[in-house]
């Protein structure tokens, strides 16, 4: 006989207990046999369901953990790669930083080094000038917040700004021998 499944199970369950129902109202409160040993095995069949459904679970959750293992090992891994790259490629950068010059060649692939856009670097709050803050008011108090825009047209007028200064990142780019 073909296992039935939950939700045949509980449709059952609740015909054999209406139908039980129907069965005592009719004959004066008595149930027959045969509808308590429906019922008894509906409910060992369900019994069984629910054991099987735990096993199912319990194995799921199993595998969820082992998988989260592997998620974190291979996390780890990419870490790892990613940290030594960035390892290799600061090497790389040293060097052309030490040797003055902007590009390294190999035989295919080629480094270079270029200049980023100055940004303003501060260096020192409390030494801005406070011609170069402006307040933000917001609900129930005020916010003094640093104009890096206004900094900024300043040191590239060649004036001095106290507590602020240009800073250029050399960043590294890669690519393909022409």
């Amino acid at each position: 006989m073909k296992e039935k499944t939950l939700s045949q199970l509980t449709t059952n369950h609740l015909k054999l207990a209406f139908d039980m129902i129907m069965e005592a109202q009719e004959n004066g409160g008595e149930i027959s046999e045969r509808a308590e040993l429906d019922l008894k095995e509906n409910e060992i069949a369900l019994s069984v369901k629910v054991e099987n459904y735990y096993t199912v679970i319990e194995q799921m959750k199993l595998q969820i953990d082992n998988l989260k293992q592997k998620e974190e090992h291979v996390y780890n891994i990419r870490k790892g790669l990613e940290s030594k790259i960035k390892f290799l490629e600061n090497r790389l950068k040293n060097a052309m930083l030490e040797m003055q010059i902007d590009k390294l060649e190999g035989v295919e692939h080629y480094y270079k080094l270029s200049s980023s856009k100055a940004s303003v670097s501060i260096d020192d709050e409390k030494a801005i000038p406070d011609e170069f803050k402006k307040q933000i008011v917001i609900p129930e108090h005020i916010e003094i917040e640093i104009d890096k825009d206004k900094i900024r047209e300043a040191l590239e007028m060649g004036f001095t700004v106290d507590g602020a200064s240009f800073k250029t990142v050399k960043k590294m780019t890669k690519g393909l021998m022409r």
